[in-house]
């Protein structure tokens, strides 16, 4: 059972699992928070890379030339090999990215 189970128009297919790395990231974050369920809390975090992911590519690709700003928290885009960023390299390896932190 997990997101590819899952049948919603929301959540897009196929599902980009997530690296042993960004489950070890999520984990370290989880431990603040012990009253979570861990499969249920790195399924959230999956299903939302996703759903991000994949919208940014649409909205580019249907927008040719637009530059696109998004917000998203450190847990979702903390460097280009995870998270959010991962998955847009994945969909399409051609789009230019750049992570603004504060």
């Amino acid at each position: 059972m997990g997101l590819d189970s899952v049948e919603s128009p929301l959540l897009p297919k196929p599902i980009i699992e997530q690296t042993q790395e960004e489950k070890e990231e999520l984990l370290s974050i989880l431990k603040s928070h012990p009253q979570v369920d861990t499969k249920s809390f790195l399924d959230i975090q999956n299903a939302w890379d996703n759903v991000m992911a994949y919208a940014i590519v649409r909205v580019l690709k249907d927008n040719p030339g637009t530059k696109m700003v998004v917000l998203v928290g450190r847990g979702h885009a903390s460097d280009l090999n995870s998270g959010i960023p991962r998955r847009v390299r994945e969909l399409n390896p051609n789009l230019r990215q750049v992570i603004l932190q504060r």
